[in-house]
């Protein structure tokens, strides 16, 4: 009896060791086969923001660096390098730690950046209301350059001796001297105290209404627009505020490759009709 409890605490034994055995062999094969995995997982590069980045900051190298992060973290679309990414500009918040992505950032010129980010370095944008007439009868584009013509009353007062308004071709004479301002025109040196002038030459169109870049299907119809912005100096743009407020204001389209500036002395409309006698 003693010999068969002897046999069968062996037996429990020796079956308890393989089972432990069996165990640690599952045990390691599961570790090594995660491990393996581990190794197999691909490492990828990405640009990552080392600061706080607000939107329009145009991108420094100070501001990104590149991190090995395990491709099994998900990303649509990011930079392998960081010379992809300086000199954009953010389009929306980028906090530290964030990965830069396409869809974050833009180039200088890129609608999402807006018209800001359309005017040359230095100038100005400004907006002039126009309707059929005066807007070149919908035909401008963002990019064209125009001329704009004030038209206006010189004086509206009357000749003491004739009790006729005086004509802006006298006034502009005691004014401004013979044949002055440049690019203008008068009705006749005698006649009505009208008279129109070229103010500015080859200013660009930024936008038109509030669109602001070139469409890629630009239609031939339906491009109505109530306003165009243009491209000024600041000089310009405080001249062009006053001028608007007093004088009647008309684009005139100029070709895209002319950039010569008119430079006439002033011109009567009727004078070849009707020449002045004291001339």
């Amino acid at each position: 009896m003693k010999k068969i409890r002897i046999i069968a605490l062996l037996a429990a034994v020796a079956m308890f060791a393989s089972l432990f055995l069996i165990l640690t062999n599952v045990q390691n094969s599961t570790k090594q086969r995660e491990q393996e995995s581990v190794s197999d997982i691909q490492k990828i590069k990405v640009v990552k923001a080392v600061v706080n980045i607000p939107p329009y900051t145009t991108i420094t190298e100070d501001m990104v660096e590149i991190k090995e992060i395990s491709a099994e973290q998900t990303f649509d679309d990011f930079f392998g390098k960081t010379e992809d990414v300086v000199g954009r500009i953010a389009v929306s918040d980028i906090f530290q730690g964030d990965v830069v992505s396409p869809r974050r950032i833009a180039k200088e010129g890129d609608v999402a950046l807006g018209l800001a980010h359309s005017i040359e370095e230095g100038k100005r944008a400004m907006t002039l209301s126009v309707n059929i007439e005066q807007g070149v009868a919908n035909a401008l584009k963002v990019g064209n350059y125009v001329d704009i013509i004030f038209t206006g009353s010189i004086s509206a007062e009357e000749d003491e001796t004739t009790g006729q308004m005086i004509p802006a071709g006298a006034t502009l004479d005691s004014v401004l001297g013979a044949e002055s301002p440049a690019n203008s025109q008068i009705l006749h040196n005698r006649l009505n105290p009208r008279f129109s002038f070229i103010a500015f030459q080859r200013l660009k169109v930024l936008a038109l209404d509030d669109k602001f870049y070139k469409a890629k299907s630009d239609p031939v119809t339906g491009n109505s627009y109530a306003s165009v912005t243009l491209e000024v100096t600041p000089e310009q743009a405080t001249q062009l505020v006053m001028l608007r407020r007093s004088y009647a204001a008309d684009l005139v389209l100029r070709n895209q490759n002319d950039d010569e500036i008119v430079n006439e002395p002033r011109g009567e409309i009727l004078l070849p009709y009707h020449p002045d006698p004291d001339q």
